[in-house]
């Protein structure tokens, strides 16, 4: 598994040869010059999201509502959906040519991921932050075929990179220009300050997703502002991973001395994560948490069914 972004090698590679006679195996290094980059992961083709419908049927309907006015004709391009071709069109001018249709209540979104020191923890096999870097690169791409506009910033003590608020390709070309240049760092990341520049770049009422670790009470107060901040006026979402690794101390047995302890202390950091999460959905604020295998889903099933209420408000 990939757990690194960007360009790399395989280097020096050992492996056993079988002498001539058969008689004995020999060590062989071989250095493989070949060189691949690893990219944000994309969105499948047909994602079928908890308690919804396949995307792309809800695509098709959804473009027959009132909800949409004609925009324009142009030419096809790599990407676009084969459901937008005006077949008319085509059939005079020779060649593909697809209709665009612009939503009267564009919802706009912003995404926000955390490149803390938290981020650095390990998770289901990657960090938490490529875990992240992925969830954004499904969503941020699901959004645009919605017609919707989406915006990314990283942070930490302050924003790190920023993709500008745009849609459609363009969008997600740009989100992904910025994922694949993010790492963590060892700051404590400050999502009050993030909250503020959202503020800032939002001037109707939006979907704002978080991308971060849910802390005790008095190490995510800043998270719990910036909820209070956002709450107010945008729909908060924070989308958060689940550490098995916790679970899985509650569910052993205790062997040794020490496990008793472990798992008070297991206990008590569940419970410091339960009450901030109360104190965000007492400030409107709606969480999501689940493994890293099922996140996005859950993400990208909370902005189906909020995305008319929020864009039509």
């Amino acid at each position: 598994m990939p757990t690194q972004l960007g360009e790399s090698t395989l280097g020096k590679l050992y492996l056993k040869q079988l002498g001539t006679y058969g008689l004995c195996w020999w060590v062989r290094a071989i250095d493989d010059h070949v060189n691949f980059t690893v990219e944000p992961v994309r969105l499948e083709k047909n994602i079928n999201l908890p308690g919804g419908q396949n995307s792309g049927n809800h695509s098709r309907n959804f473009l027959h509502n009132t909800g949409f006015d004609l925009l324009d004709l142009r030419d096809y391009q790599l990407g676009d959906s084969l459901r937008s071709i005006d077949w008319k069109a085509t059939a005079r001018r020779g060649k593909q040519v697809i209709r665009r249709f612009e939503r009267e209540h564009r919802l706009e979104i912003v995404v926000l991921i955390d490149c803390g020191i938290s981020s650095r923890i390990h998770c289901q096999g990657l960090d938490r932050l490529h875990h992240y870097i992925n969830i954004s690169s499904k969503f941020t791409e699901f959004a645009a075929m919605q017609g919707d506009k989406v915006a990314c910033i990283a942070y930490a003590q302050q924003a790190l990179g920023r993709a500008p608020m745009s849609g459609g390709i363009g969008a997600v070309k740009k989100v992904r220009h910025l994922l694949s240049r993010l790492s963590a760092t060892n700051e404590t990341a400050n999502p009050l300050n993030a909250a503020l520049e959202v503020k800032q770049l939002l001037k109707h009422r939006g979907l704002v997703i978080f991308l971060t670790e849910i802390e005790q009470p008095e190490a995510a107060s800043q998270l719990i502002q910036a909820g209070q901040l956002l709450g107010t006026k945008h729909q908060v979402l924070i989308a958060t991973l689940e550490d098995p690794e916790t679970s899985k101390a509650l569910a052993n047995k205790a062997q040794q001395w020490l496990d008793p302890y472990r798992q008070f202390a297991a206990l008590e950091y569940q419970r410091g994560k339960e009450m901030t999460r109360m104190q965000l959905r007492r400030n409107g604020v709606a969480i999501a948490v689940g493994s890293a295998k099922h996140l996005d889903q859950q993400v990208m099933a909370y902005y189906q069914k909020k995305r008319d209420i929020i864009g039509s408000a």
